[in-house]
């Protein structure tokens, strides 16, 4: 087969019928419903007194005619246990053995092209379900039919309702008579009693149905299917169905170039064609041809595009590298072909293409420059395929390598109330826990406790339950929230620069904690809006898996150890309350075991003098010198981040949709403290506004997202309100704050 990957979807369709099914005329009670209307035929039912064929009468019950010999009588519920109208119609007290009793009815408003079945309905009372009849166009016959044909097995048993099915007692019988009929707009149905020959010989009848099957109609295709642009490998569904009577039979073809000859695709004989997995020899024209009894029909043809898929590739969010020791990166990559790998590196000197060619990006050792953005694409050479242009790279997500923060300042949970005032790096730290009313210090005995408010509980996990060997807390809910720790931290100083980092345990699943750090030392009650961390396996970002010293590394079996940043760059004041709480509020028991918290001081930023005096740009120290010549001053240099010494980019990735404008710049976690930075718009590149300013019916608003999408990128974005103007620009303006 020429297409291995293509599976056929079959479907199926009813012919054509009055409305699909049988069409039920039930044999009427009273003469009111000798005349019947259904589906747009008419129905008017006669019975045949012995001389004349007349309508039936109000007295359905069994009567005589003034010369005898016939009878019609009305069997309902009472001895009909089908529970439906029906006649027994057979002969009296006879002589010479005359018939002298038949039903017909003339059935009216066919279309002639239509072929038309009749089936007949009768009761069975004892023994067989034996009746005559015959379907015939004499509607004006005066006498009695004859050539009547017995029906006496084979029926199928009906429910009341005409579908399949017996019930108890008498047993309702459809026989499905007369088929093929075709030619004429009225037909006359006839029913007699089985033989005629024996007074009493009586045949009971329920009713009959109709079903016309239009004349045949030459199969017809709907609304054809859309070309399909994908890729290989991809699982799709072409379906092209078509209405045609009786239903049509499909066979699928293919052409590579829209051009005879077609090739049948063997088996594919379904209105569906379904591609799995597609492949190159996939690529091309399909059609289906379309076939019954009233003709054959061939589709439109629909094209197939298939390009070769862009590989894939990914790397880590985030590791830390530590000066001296060796890193290494490894991309998880899938294409088509034979792969290899370009890695770039992202840093104040722009986007660098490194040497590796491999999968694996090594540092050895790793060094403080390497702390930087770096990304990787996979390079895909289409090994084996032609109808596409190579090669073809996919690119990962941006990788954050970041330095070891240094020394960190660890703040292990206290075992005691003789542990609940420590002092570190010069730095006092005050424990504390909430029982439910109060802020308390920690007490001797931190067992499951419960305040007189109940609900609470902060116990200790000892050595015997913490694989870690270390100190640790459970602080949870028993029925209520009303459990926290917090720790007042004072003896900072004001002008450093802090990152606070959260020790807590996993003893099975994922280490959930709640945190937040902030100056309000001073709350009575239980603080809100605190972060949630989870670590599941320590790759997080700001994520380092520690052992019980705190240096990073597997502790092992057992319960793990994390340590993740909770709050970073904060300065400004000399104390803090650090707050740790349970993840779920809302879920008794659901515990957060805390084992410790840590924190990193960095220096100060230097000031613009101090700063420029570190890079070799002669005499050009000035605030507004361009000592590179790259259009971005000294001072902007520094709230950049830059090197001023070394040419580079200013705003990029400038992006306009609808309303809002987005744009990126590096931008210095700590610029100098004497310099001050503002985004401004212009219309004209004359007159310039800052945020928020109105002009001639516009405003413009500037937000800054810092570490976004990477850190040392900043992200910002201007929201234009008001009039939107037929070109806008923007400019950071820096100057000196001293």
């Amino acid at each position: 087969m020429k297409h291995p990957t293509v599976s056929t979807v079959l479907a199926a369709c009813l012919l054509g019928t009055l409305s699909g099914q049988i069409t039920y005329f039930d044999a009427p009670s009273s003469s009111s419903g000798t005349t019947q209307e259904n589906s747009g035929l008419t129905a008017v039912w006669q019975q045949f007194d012995g001389v004349d064929w007349v309508a039936f009468d109000d007295s359905l019950t069994a009567r005589a005619y003034t010369s005898g010999n016939w009878e019609l009588r009305l069997t309902g519920p009472a001895t009909n246990a089908a529970g439906t109208t029906a006649y027994q119609v057979g002969d009296g007290d006879i002589t010479g053995g005359r018939d002298a009793a038949q039903i017909r009815v003339i059935v009216s408003g066919f279309n002639p092209d239509d072929s038309i079945s009749f089936s007949i309905y009768n009761i069975r009372a004892a023994g067989v379900a034996a009746i005559q009849s015959a379907v015939t166009t004499d509607a004006a016959a005066t006498g009695l039919y004859a050539g009547l044909t017995t029906f006496s097995s084979g029926g199928v048993p009906v429910l009341p309702d005409g579908s399949e099915g017996s019930t108890s007692g008498d047993q309702r019988i459809r026989y499905d008579a007369f088929s093929g009929l075709t030619g004429s707009d009225t037909y006359v149905i006839v029913l007699d009693d089985f033989d005629g020959a024996g007074p009493g010989d009586r045949a009971t009848l329920d009713g009959f149905g109709v079903e016309a099957t239009p004349a045949g109609t030459a199969p017809e295709f709907g609304v054809p299917p859309e070309t399909y642009y994908g890729a290989f490998g991809d699982t799709f569904t072409l379906t092209y169905p078509a209405v045609g009577n009786p239903a049509p039979g499909y066979q699928w073809q293919f052409s590579p170039d829209d051009l005879d000859p077609w090739t049948d695709l063997p088996g594919e004989v379904g209105e569906s064609l379904e591609f799995v997995n597609a492949q190159p020899d996939d690529l091309g024209f399909y059609r289906v041809v379309a076939t019954n009894t009233a003709g054959t029909v061939t589709s439109p043809s629909v094209y197939v595009d298939l390009i070769y898929p862009t590989p894939e590739v990914s790397i880590p969010a985030k590791l830390t590298g530590f000066p001296g020791e060796n890193l290494t990166v490894t991309a998880t990559a899938t294409g088509i072909g034979a792969l290899s790998y370009e890695w770039h590196k992202i840093d104040g000197e722009g986007d660098t293409v490194l040497a590796e060619t491999s999968d694996t990006l090594s540092f050895t050792p790793f060094t403080e420059a390497d702390a930087a953005i770096y990304y990787v694409a996979a390079i895909d050479d289409g090994t084996g395929v032609t109808p596409a242009d190579f090669p073809i790279a996919g690119y990962s997500d941006t990788l954050l390598i970041v330095k070891d923060p240094g020394p960190i300042a660890y703040f292990d949970a206290p075992s005691g109330n003789s542990g609940t005032t420590q002092l570190n790096a010069g730095v006092t730290a005050v424990w504390q826990q909430f029982d439910g009313v109060d802020w308390i210090d920690f007490d001797d005995s931190l067992s499951t406790r419960a305040s007189n408010s109940g609900g609470w509980e902060l116990r200790t996990t000892g050595p015997g339950a913490n694989a870690n060997s270390t100190t640790a807390y459970s602080a949870g809910d028993t029925s209520v929230d009303a459990a926290q720790i917090r720790v007042i931290l004072s003896g900072l100083d004001p002008s450093e620069v802090l990152d606070f980092f959260v020790y807590n345990v996993r003893a099975a699943g994922a280490a959930k904690i709640q945190s937040l750090v902030t100056t309000d030392t001073a709350a009575t009650g239980l603080y809100g809006d605190l972060t949630p961390v989870v670590v599941t396996t320590g790759n997080e970002p700001n994520v380092e898996q520690v052992l019980a010293d705190g240096t990073p590394g597997d502790p092992g079996s057992g319960d793990r150890r994390f340590r993740s940043l909770v709050a970073a760059g904060l300065t400004g004041s000399s104390s803090y309350a650090i707050v740790f709480d349970d993840f779920l509020t809302s879920t008794v028991g659901d515990r957060t075991t805390l084992d410790g918290f840590g924190i990193a001081g960095l220096p100060p930023a230097p000031d613009f003098a101090t700063w420029i005096g570190g890079y070799d740009v002669g005499t050009l120290t000035g605030f507004e010198d361009d000592a590179d010549g790259d259009g971005l001053d000294n001072g902007l240099e520094n709230y950049l981040g830059t090197d001023p010494s070394v040419a580079n980019q200013g705003l990029t990735n400038v992006i306009k949709v609808g309303n809002t404008l987005t744009l990126q710049h590096p931008k210095n976690s700590a610029p100098a403290p004497d310099v001050a930075a503002a985004y401004l718009w212009s219309r004209d590149l004359s007159t310039w506004h800052f945020s928020g300013d109105e002009n001639e019916g516009t405003t413009v608003t500037f937000s800054v997202s810092d570490n976004t999408p990477g850190t040392g990128i900043a992200t910002v974005t201007a929201t234009i309100g008001g009039t939107q103007p037929p070109i806008l620009f923007t400019r950071i303006e820096v100057t000196p704050d001293p």
